[in-house]
Order: structure tokens, then sequence, then C-alpha cells
């Protein structure tokens, strides 16, 4: 059950309440992280807490000054302490609601093991709403104290991201097209199987090109330049699609070892052109107008 409390009354009785009275500056530090976490959780009856948040909060570095001030303000009425001396059960802390003073607001700080045993006691097997209610508000709790480590990676990660996810949105059909338009006499590819995507994903991830069109392109160039994977050896063999995108295979041709034992050539008697120039023009040619 959520107390509906005026946080302005609330605070200005406390204040006073501590100017009146003989507590530290360390006191009042504790006592405003309990209430933050307290307003943060929208003033629970119970919500769970882990001692080092709470002397992070306070900016509190003593163990033994934590637990002394928890004691005072406890005698002093500000707060009801039950320390726990199990690591694994978490304290209780009873927060007086200064709003209506005869009232106190139970704050149990669980462990997480605690709080879902208490919860799957109170609720059966079912995830209650208090329960995921209580988990977002831990959620936003850690993102709002580590604000300034994700402020600082967040576009890195994300260029992460976005580099390790490039091959989801590739096109694979461009690449199909490509090997159609270049390799006219190989068999031609007419429908891009799972595998087959696959495989290209595959070839994009281990190689990480920064265009793998271009990339795809040279290869095929390669292959073009090869008189044995174009036909011309003893059995009239030829590559196709599949055994180009095998993993061994890919990488010999990319090492030029099917053009070491003579090159294709045009219709001029020369080489053909592999340079990269010539590899734009090819692409531009085909998705030029997209």
């Amino acid at each position: 059950m959520n107390h509906k409390i005026n946080y302005i009354k609330h605070q200005k009785y406390a204040m006073e309440k501590f100017y009146n009275s003989k507590l530290l500056p360390t006191h009042i530090s504790i006592y405003n992280a309990l209430f933050m976490l307290w307003n943060n959780a929208m003033f629970p009856k119970d919500m769970s807490i882990i001692r080092d948040e709470v002397m992070q909060l306070s900016k509190v570095k003593s163990n033994n000054t934590y637990v002394k001030c928890l004691r005072d303000l406890d005698e002093a009425g500000f707060i009801k302490y039950k320390p726990s001396y199990n690591p694994l059960i978490g304290s209780v802390v009873s927060l007086v609601n200064f709003c209506h003073s005869d009232d106190m607001v139970l704050t149990k700080y669980y462990t997480s093991s605690e709080q879902g045993t208490e919860q799957g006691t109170e609720q059966g097997d079912d995830i209650s709403k208090q329960t995921i209610k209580l988990l977002n508000l831990e959620t936003i709790k850690l993102i709002n104290s580590n604000w300034r480590v994700i402020n600082e990676n967040l576009k890195d990660w994300l260029k992460k991201f976005n580099s390790e996810n490039k091959e989801e949105i590739f096109d694979f059909e461009k690449v199909s097209e490509l090997f159609n338009k270049k390799l006219k006499t190989l068999p031609s590819v007419k429908k891009l199987s799972e595998k087959r995507k696959s495989a290209i994903q595959a070839r994009i991830k281990e190689y990480k090109p920064d265009d793998p069109l271009i990339f795809f392109s040279s290869v095929f160039d390669n292959v073009f330049n090869s008189n044995f994977l174009m036909g011309d050896n003893e059995k009239g063999w030829t590559a196709d699609f599949d055994w180009i995108f095998n993993p061994n295979n890919f990488l010999k041709i990319i090492e030029n070892n099917y053009t070491k034992n003579g090159n294709r050539s045009n219709n001029n008697g020369n080489t053909s052109e592999t340079n990269l120039g010539k590899i734009y023009a090819d692409i531009d040619e085909m998705y030029g107008n997209e």
C-alpha cells in the first residue's frame, strides 16, 4: 500500500525536528538518503534496498558510522530501526510519516531472495503488480545512479550494436543480382534461400567489409578471372553460388589461388579489369538510380 505524502510538509517538519535536536550532518544525510529512496518508490510500505546504496547516497564511508546514525535516528524519533545480523535477511526501517505524526510508515529493506520469497507466498506463483512495480523502480534507480556512465558510453554502445547487426538489414538480393550480372555463364541464382542468406551474412561477419557490395563484387571478379572456376578444365566443371560462398573456397578466391595458373581474357585479349573504379561503375550501373 502506498501512502499519500506531502513532500514539502514532511521535509519541513523533519528539518525543524533536526534543528531542535543534537543530531549531526551525517544523521541528516542518511535520513535524506532513506527519504529519497522512499520517495522514488512512491512511498510504499515495503521496498528493497542495499546498505551500500544508502551509504553511497549519504556519502557515509564507515559502516560503524552508518549503523550508529540509524540507531540515533531511531532514538530521536525519526525512524524505527530493526537491524538484521544475517547478511541474507534485510533490515527493517520504519519512517515516521510527519504529514500525520501519529502514522508510522514501514519500509522494509529486502535482499532479492527475501523479497522473492515473501511476495511469492503472498501472490502464489503469479508475479504480482506490486512485484513488477518494485522491479521497475529498482531499474530506474540503477539508471539514475549510473547516468554518467550511460551517457559517456551510449554512443559507443549504439555504434557497436549497429555494427554487429549491420547484416540484419543488408539487402541480400543485391548480392545475387550482382552475381548473375558479373558471372553470366555460371549457373544463375534463381532464389536466395535462408541457407544462402546465412552464408552471405557469415562472410560479412567474418571479413567485416566497409561496403559489402564492393567486397563481393571484387570476389566475383576474381572468380571471373579464373579459367578453372569458369569451366576451362578437363571436366568442364564450373563454380556456382553455393560453392563460392563456402568459407574455405571463399578464402581461396580472395587470395587468388585459382587465378595463378592463367587468367581469363576479355574480347580485347587483355586481362579483365578488377580495379576499384570499375567495381564502383558496375554497382552504380545496377543500383545508381535507387
